[in-house]
């Protein structure tokens, strides 16, 4: 009885510590991703601007 008890525990403890996961994933994916598109545009926005000083 306590042993299934524990095991139902772990369980439940193993579920907790995936959802946990899964949710600082989900939230952290969206601040990267947005962290990574900002460096990209300031990257492209200064080699255009270099492009076109050198055209011009």
């Amino acid at each position: 009885m306590i042993k299934s008890k524990i095991h139902a525990y772990s369980k439940f403890a193993n579920l907790l510590l995936l959802l946990s996961y899964v949710l600082a994933v989900s939230v952290l994916m969206p601040l990267l991703s947005v962290t990574i598109v900002n460096a990209v545009f300031k990257y492209v926005k200064v080699a255009v601007q270099a492009i076109t000083v050198m055209l011009i």
